[in-house]
């Protein structure tokens, strides 16, 4: 991968990982200048193991993170700003 590209969404460490992006679904809601946006990702590991990852994504110029919620194994926690 070159220096400039950085990858976004989930990534596992372990480069031969057994997971992968099932399905995506994005909506927003437009209030003047101002735009919320709310996007839902489904991965699946189809491995038996624990997989370490990490999720990355860019956020425009003046954008604002309200808060993140993750669902694993049927367990949600949810993180603020």
């Amino acid at each position: 991968m070159q220096a400039n590209k950085k990858q976004i969404g989930l990534h596992a460490q372990d480069m031969e990982a057994n997971i992968g992006l099932v399905s995506a679904h994005v909506t927003g809601r437009l209030n003047g200048l101002v735009a919320q946006i709310k996007i839902r990702q489904v991965y699946k590991n189809w491995s038996d193991d624990n997989v370490e990852c990490v999720y990355t994504f860019p956020l425009g110029w003046q954008s604002v993170l309200l808060g993140m919620r993750v669902e694993l194994n049927g367990k949600s926690m949810t993180g603020t700003c």
